[in-house]
């Protein structure tokens, strides 16, 4: 499809109880637009990524990266040739993006402040979600069409090892001590490797949600949210994997998020 804007939205998602889970919602509490950007371009849009430091939005467009300034509203400029791209992570210790291109199976390294490419990367087949993983420095892409995720060391821009995750990889999401976790839909489970060992650390059922695509995490309470397309949302225990709640969602769920 074609999209040629970007709705910025504010809203209240979930509420936590201290002894169960709930969500509570009401009127003054819908979604509101409060704005829209003019983008431009055709093409399909997949990740967006916000920098609130320098209040920049980064945003898969197609076959590039187009760099908005939300503050001022005004394009700011593209990075190029990143065939199928569809998330777009950010070392900004190293001031450097990285985007996955899924069609030609590697990675785009470009400087945050020139906005100029510095070198790709070859990963492994179709990739798709990415991430920076803070504690070991590293960017992951979580790749589709060979069932595994590849490990660039974020200084070097290397590619420092891959992890076989035993089925296509969905969303990840981190909790910034070391430990990733991310849904694989065939299996119906959330993989948590160790980030620094690469090594796979837990496998956990999602059920009663099944084809998990989603994931966020509140990494002070240690949860997990998880949208499965069978229209189940779950909220898990990231320790042991026990699932606290869920509860019905509408179709076609892509991502969560958690405030």
């Amino acid at each position: 499809m074609d999209m040629s804007r970007i709705i910025i939205r504010f809203s209240i998602l979930a509420a936590l109880g201290c002894s169960s889970l709930s969500v509570m919602f009401s009127q003054s509490a819908l979604p509101v637009i409060l704005d829209t950007i003019a983008v431009g371009g055709s093409g399909g849009m997949d990740y967006i990524t916000c920098e609130p430091k320098t209040q920049r939005l980064y945003i898969s467009h197609s076959t590039r990266v187009e760099i908005v300034q939300y503050d001022t509203k005004k394009h700011v400029g593209s990075i190029e040739n990143t065939s199928g791209v569809h998330g777009i992570a950010l070392a900004s210790e190293f001031s450097r993006g990285f985007t996955s291109n899924g069609k030609s199976n590697n990675v785009t390294v470009f400087d945050l402040k020139t906005l100029t490419v510095i070198k790709t990367i070859e990963v492994g087949k179709k990739p798709d979600a990415i991430l920076y993983e803070p504690t070991t420095k590293r960017i992951f892409t979580f790749n589709g069409e060979s069932e595994n995720c590849s490990a660039i060391d974020a200084a070097t821009m290397k590619v420092v090892g891959t992890l076989a995750l035993g089925g296509g990889p969905e969303a990840p999401v981190a909790d910034r001590k070391g430990n990733i976790f991310v849904n694989i839909e065939a299996t119906n489970e959330v993989v948590q490797f160790d980030a620094a060992s690469l090594k796979i650390i837990s496998r956990w059922p999602v059920a009663p949600a099944q084809t998990p695509t989603g994931i966020s995490m509140d990494r002070e309470k240690r949860i997990l949210f998880i949208g499965g397309r069978n229209q189940v949302f779950v909220a898990m225990n990231a320790d042991n994997g026990t699932v606290l709640a869920n509860f019905p969602i509408g179709k076609g769920v892509d991502g969560t998020a958690f405030d």
